[in-house]
């Protein structure tokens, strides 16, 4: 911010400089000196105090500063900012001594602000020290025109309404681009974007996935998508489900402890399927009657997260379990704010992991009961966001952007869960636009759990 001349060696030539400049024009002119170490120097401090080097710039009042060319950014930007502070301009983001009064709390842009030279990912992708490429915000185009930005007509603009308030973060896991998980991205930041001035950050974890960072994050949004694995763990083995893999939906067969049993019913499933053509009425009794549920009394089964450590070998995977989760919420960590959206395998298969949530202050949740392929995730998505774009991320318009999707994709079973109950979607054909919608209660296990085939 604008302060006094630097007490620097390049401050005390500047001010030297500026005497000589200045002799019978004390006002005359901007005038700013550039500096860079020698190496010598560089070496020295390096060696002996500093790592990595600081560098200082800035500019004040008296129209004079001082400008390191080691600054980690465009030089471009460094000469404007620094010029800036000469006409008594503030700093905003990620710099010390930010007055965010003086500037447009939803402009990410604003040339006032500095690079993210942080610790991980920039909050907004821009910011990054190589791409930063900042304009003047509006505040401070008016200030740089004479306006009284600190004014109460101007100061009422900063506060904050719907859907300017929310906070948007999407996760995913950068190690598999199977996922296709910058395509949802598009979807999700696009919609959010494009109605809301609030915050919208991209998190992603590659091979290196760390449950305490993912929490605390989790626990500062209010809108949460999420795009990674999802299967259902034994709690008990400490091993993952198996799951069907020729009929739709796919749901957990048995506990891979058992493997004999997981290739049994894999070999039953494929004999149903080709014997009787898929009919529904065999498959759904023979899902009831020989496949694993959560009240199977000898394993203790919930839905499990997983991460990518090593290419085509889930085994490796990292897992984000019930109980870690559980204990984070009970230990004050707190949860999205408006809804939290699971695009991945089996989280919503059972409905104690939707339920943490709940119970934890979030709204909403979206999860699957089935596995899904990457496409159905794809669109699903597209048609979620683009009602709820519509409803201009408001509360109400949730439940209305899952049944477009549900109903016209639902062959993931896609669940919504609310205090007020579960609403799950199945496919009554294989065709689009086939979803029968289901309101279920808490306590009504058998509705939830009942499986459901397409006709074909």
């Amino acid at each position: 911010m604008p302060q006094a001349n630097v007490p620097s060696a390049a401050g005390f030539l500047l001010s030297r400089i500026a005497a000589a400049l200045r002799r019978g024009h004390p006002c005359g002119g901007v005038i700013f000196l550039e500096y860079k170490f020698s190496d010598a120097i560089r070496n020295y401090l390096s060696a002996e105090m500093f790592q990595p080097l600081p560098t200082t710039s800035n500019g004040n009042g008296e129209l004079m500063g001082i400008i390191d060319q080691a600054v980690d950014a465009n030089p471009d930007f460094v000469f404007t900012h620094e010029v800036a502070h000469c006409f008594w301009l503030t700093h905003h983001e990620n710099a010390r001594g930010e007055v965010k009064q003086h500037h447009d709390q939803f402009d990410h842009n604003c040339m006032m602000s500095y690079p993210y030279w942080g610790i991980g990912a920039p909050p907004y992708p821009h910011q990054a020290p190589n791409l930063y490429d900042p304009t003047f915000c509006g505040k401070c185009n008016l200030k740089l025109r004479g306006w009284d930005i600190t004014h109460a007509d101007i100061l009422a603009l900063d506060a904050p309404t719907p859907p300017d308030n929310l906070v948007a973060l999407f996760y995913y896991d950068r190690a598999d681009p199977g996922l296709r998980w910058g395509t949802e991205l598009a979807t999700v930041r696009g919609a959010f974007t494009s109605v809301s001035r609030g915050l919208f950050r991209e998190r992603n974890f590659n091979r290196n996935a760390h449950f305490a960072t993912w929490m605390r994050e989790l626990g500062d949004c209010d809108v949460y998508h999420h795009v990674t694995h999802g299967n259902v763990r034994c709690s008990r083995d400490r091993v993952r489900l198996a799951s069907m893999t020729v009929a739709t939906p796919r749901y957990p067969t048995w506990c891979r402890s058992d493997p004999n049993k997981v290739n049994a019913l894999d070999k039953s499933e494929h004999d149903l399927c080709v014997s009787y053509k898929f009919n529904r009425t065999r498959l759904e009794g023979w899902a009831r009657d020989s496949l694993i549920t959560t009240s199977t009394w000898f394993h203790n089964l919930y839905s499990v997260i997983q991460w990518r450590v090593v290419d085509d070998d889930p085994n490796q995977d990292i897992e984000f379990t019930y109980e870690q989760i559980q204990t984070a919420f009970n230990g004050g960590t707190n949860a999205p704010r408006l809804l939290a959206f699971f695009s991945s395998c089996l989280l919503g298969w059972e409905k104690r992991f939707a339920k943490l949530f709940l119970d934890q202050g979030t709204p909403y949740v979206v999860a699957f009961r089935s596995r899904y392929e990457t496409l159905q995730a794809l669109e699903f998505s597209s048609i979620f966001y683009d009602t709820l774009k519509r409803g201009v991320f408001n509360r109400t318009a949730i439940k209305g952007a899952f049944l477009q999707a549900a109903t016209q994709r639902p062959h993931a079973e896609p669940c919504l869960f609310s205090a007020a109950g579960i609403i799950r979607c199945v496919a009554s054909t294989m065709e689009t636009n086939s979803g029968d919608v289901q309101d279920i209660a808490w306590d009504n296990d058998d509705a939830f759990y009942a499986p459901r085939f397409p006709k074909r």
